[in-house]
């Protein structure tokens, strides 16, 4: 009796997302990511031998519940660039408000930023809950500095990067707004067609505010 193979399913894989003020999440974008088995196979040896080696790869801190506040841990910190370093070369910070009992908001992102004389500097919608934890008093902000994906599926890995409390203000006035604007435009040159005229008409509109995170 002939047998009908029916042909098996494939799935198309799904497009880069633009998240959190142009942040592209890069991993939905790379070639084969999670493509083959071969490559798999290699990561999960990979991760083995780090674990055989004593634990040399950080392993990721367990997923934070999505209305959860969470306490800064205090877990010991890995040898990596100083917090400086991490501001002049990284794409991009996690940030959280810290309400006025100390802890950290439930509100946390990563975003795109711009280093200024040693803040971070971002551009965002005015009505976004980190431009209105700031107009509402609340300035503190816990901020972690480089690129582990996005942070919902980081399972905590951006604890584990440099970074520190800052103290968030409003940047006005043309001038260090256009400086900074510049810088970005260097900075993400690539998506700099489509982002740049949104920062600069909502900026102009106020549908965009720029926020300054000063560290201290």
């Amino acid at each position: 009796m002939n047998r009908t193979h029916k042909p098996r399913r494939t799935h198309k894989p799904h497009g880069a997302q633009e998240t959190h003020d142009g942040f592209i999440d890069r991993q939905a974008k790379r070639p084969g990511a999670l493509g083959s088995r071969r490559n798999l196979l290699l990561s999960l040896g990979q991760s083995a031998a780090f674990t055989a080696l004593g634990g040399l790869l950080p392993t990721a801190a367990a997923a934070e519940a999505a209305d959860a506040s969470v306490a800064p841990r205090s877990a010991p910190q890995l040898k990596g660039p100083s917090l400086a370093d991490a501001l002049s070369i990284s794409n991009l910070i996690y940030l959280t408000p810290i309400r006025s009992d100390g802890t950290e908001s439930r509100c946390q992102a990563e975003i795109w930023f711009q280093e200024d004389s040693g803040r971070a500097v971002v551009c965002t919608k005015s009505d976004a809950w980190r431009a209105r934890a700031i107009l509402n008093g609340l300035t503190e902000t816990q901020i972690w500095v480089g690129d582990v994906g996005v942070w919902t599926r980081s399972r905590g890995a951006y604890r584990k990067l440099p970074g520190g409390r800052a103290t968030g203000s409003v940047l006005t006035g043309a001038a260090a707004q256009e400086r900074v604007l510049k810088k970005l435009a260097a900075k993400y040159r690539r998506e700099w067609g489509v982002w740049g005229p949104r920062f600069k008409r909502g900026l102009n509109d106020g549908t965009r505010i720029m926020l300054s995170y000063e560290f201290g």
